[in-house]
């Protein structure tokens, strides 16, 4: 289920420890994009939660976090990419551009550099994001949804960078 929209909407006040305390809400799992303002946005995670979940550590865990309180509630948070550099979910995912497709990736980022150059207004904040959608724009089929991309096995959901994602989720939802 998909509460949230925005990091604003979802780190503002009440919006998390409400969640937490709807009825019939016994797992709660936050993705947010690092961005530039990781440890802020952890800060505020934390502060808002370590009331019902005393056992939060003061940094985020490189693994992600899953806690448990004594009613049984779980939490869990990732910062994509990696929860610890900058960046969002463009930038996990061009982490899971099939090794084969290297080339094709480079020269992505060499086109969008000369796009750029004569005048692309895509700011730099989003390189990543323009980044793989160029990338995609030149798979076949062309331009997939970023989850068709991973559904449809253009992205490899497989690879390395991906278990440790793939690893948090599997425990918060105890799967």
């Amino acid at each position: 289920m998909n509460w949230g929209g925005s990091a604003d909407e979802i780190l503002a006040t009440g919006f998390i420890t409400g969640k937490i305390k709807e009825s019939g809400v016994d797992i709660l799992g936050i993705v947010l994009d690092a961005d530039e303002a990781f440890a802020g946005r952890w800060q505020r995670i934390r502060g808002m939660c370590v009331g019902l979940f005393p056992q939060i550590p003061k940094e985020m865990p490189r693994n992600g976090l899953v806690v448990e309180n004594a009613d049984g509630m779980r939490f869990g948070v990732w910062f994509m990419p990696d929860n610890e550099s900058r960046g969002m979910l463009e930038t996990f995912l061009k982490f899971l551009v099939p090794n084969n497709s290297a080339p094709v990736m480079k020269y992505a980022d060499e086109a969008m550099g000369e796009a750029h150059k004569r005048g692309a207004p895509y700011r730099e904040c989003h390189i990543d994001k323009a980044l793989i959608h160029t990338w995609l724009a030149w798979q076949d089929p062309p331009g997939q949804p970023l989850g068709r991309a991973l559904t449809a096995c253009i992205l490899d959901p497989h690879c390395e960078h991906a278990t440790s994602f793939v690893a948090w989720f599997k425990n918060l939802y105890q799967l």
